[in-house]
């Protein structure tokens, strides 16, 4: 961490002509350092976002396109992540809350059922294998 902040109060230095350990003869350093901080914030950016999109259920395609399209402008996709994570984090913890609830009932038997439930769906909807109408319902009775 200390070899972190003194490159990059070297960069800034060097920038103005000030950083004892730049060769005054590199006035484009800080071109280069600029440039090299645009890749690493890509290279985070997108590290996030391939993790979140192949991960998250509750991610919308509007969330999803806005980090799409903004991926490759610094600074909007720092802002534009900050909204996926606030949106991921809300499902981790509902997810978290409900796992926790399963657990504290699951002596009880809450969805034991004497009798089968039967399920019907509205009449222009079919339940397809990457669209399911009845959403986690299903497979929380098969608990």
């Amino acid at each position: 961490m200390l070899l972190w902040s003194k490159c990059v109060s070297c960069i800034i230095k060097s920038s103005i002509g000030q950083c004892k350990t730049a060769p005054a003869a590199a006035p484009g350093l800080w071109i280069v350092s600029s440039l090299l901080a645009i890749v690493l914030e890509a290279v985070t950016f997108w590290n996030g976002i391939i993790r979140v999109y192949l991960t998250s259920e509750q991610l919308g395609i509007r969330i999803r396109i806005l980090g799409i399209v903004v991926g490759m402008i610094p600074i909007a996709h720092l802002i534009a992540l900050g909204i996926i994570i606030r949106t991921v984090a809300k499902e981790v913890a509902f997810e978290n809350e409900k796992i926790q609830l399963n657990k504290s009932r699951a002596a009880a038997q809450v969805c034991a059922t004497k009798y089968p439930i039967l399920m019907l769906h509205g009449v222009f909807f079919r339940d397809f294998r990457y669209l399911n109408y009845w959403g986690r319902i299903p497979n929380e009775l098969r608990r």
